[in-house]
């Protein structure tokens, strides 16, 4: 194999890899402003005096967060395991 070929060939590996880096910033990004908008939404709530509420919010926060990334980690993994035996 030639140069050539090997930058073909390596040349979706890039974009891949670019759009994976796209996706995590995403995912910190929505992660962050779901962060803030939990902070927003219990620092209401426990100005109300409803702390169970507000326990409750960062609850909710933290489980979709986790959820949402170990899904994410667990999809990545699973396309791995596919394309990897592909090549």
């Amino acid at each position: 194999m030639n140069q050539a070929e090997s930058e073909s060939r390596s040349e979706p590996a890039r974009k891949n890899n670019k759009m994976l880096w796209v996706l995590i910033i995403a995912g910190v990004v929505l992660t962050l402003y779901g962060f803030a908008e939990t902070w927003h939404h219990t620092s209401k709530l426990l100005d109300m005096g409803n702390r169970t509420a507000a326990e409750s919010a960062w609850t909710r926060f933290a489980l979709r967060s986790i959820g949402g990334w170990l899904g994410a980690g667990v999809a990545l993994f699973v396309r791995s395991l596919v394309v990897g035996s592909k090549r």
